[in-house]
């Protein structure tokens, strides 16, 4: 009797441990599957990226004697390591001294130290494939596609303006390189070339431009959250 009751207990020991055993394993692989699915580039960025732009066909013909400044601010989402959508705000100029001239308007003459000028605003929606090589080299190709402002104007002796300016359907294809700079994939670096057109015609007293385009080369620093 004694036999059958150390059996019976042994066999019991056995069922919890074969039991314990099958959700040991169970929680294993759960571990297993939740670090396959992790991604650690998924997430919300932030990021900031400061350049120059060079002015293009009627663009330059106007105001480029100097590449001047651009700023950009945005907000992204990575899907995936691959994919990127986001939203961005930037702001180019563009600026040429034409030194002491005369306009004409038909009803009297304007003479003095003029300065044109084309100032662009852009709100966009983005988004890019990225090719993850390593974590510090990762290039991209993007398209941003939004509306620009465009205000062309003309500055005589700061005391007379001739101006112009229009939204405007904007484009800007985009290639770069990001990367990251900790192993947690929190904060990187990005640099980037981008051609930007908007579709439209502007004129002044002092000239015309359609469809004005730049070349921008920028280079900023992004931050992951969330």
């Amino acid at each position: 009797m004694m036999s059958k009751k150390y059996m019976a207990i042994a066999a019991l020991m056995l069922c919890f441990a074969a039991q314990a055993s099958a959700q040991t394993v169970v929680v294993e692989n759960a571990g297993r599957a939740a670090v396959t699915n992790y991604v650690p580039e998924m997430g919300f960025t932030a990021d900031v990226n400061v350049g120059y732009i060079l002015g293009l066909g009627d663009a330059h013909n106007y105001a480029n004697a100097t590449p001047l400044p651009s700023y950009h601010i945005g907000l992204g989402y990575f899907l995936d390591k691959h994919w990127r959508v986001g939203l961005s705000y930037q702001k180019s100029y563009l600026q040429q001294d034409m030194g002491f001239r005369t306009f004409n308007n038909g009803y009297y003459s304007i003479y003095g130290h003029a300065v044109r000028n084309v100032d662009f605003d852009n709100v966009m929606i983005n988004g890019d494939y990225t090719f993850p090589v390593s974590r510090w080299v990762r290039p991209y190709v993007g398209l941003s596609i939004g509306m620009g402002s465009v205000k062309m104007y003309t500055d005589v002796a700061g005391r007379f303006t001739m101006d112009d300016s229009k939204w405007m359907f904007t484009i800007a294809p985009e290639a770069g390189l990001r990367g990251y700079f900790d192993r947690h994939m929190t904060v990187g670096y990005r640099a980037s070339v981008a051609y930007s057109r908007a579709f439209g015609d502007l004129e002044t007293l002092d000239g015309a431009i359609s469809s004005p385009s730049y070349l921008r080369i920028g280079v900023g620093a992004f931050v992951k959250f969330l």
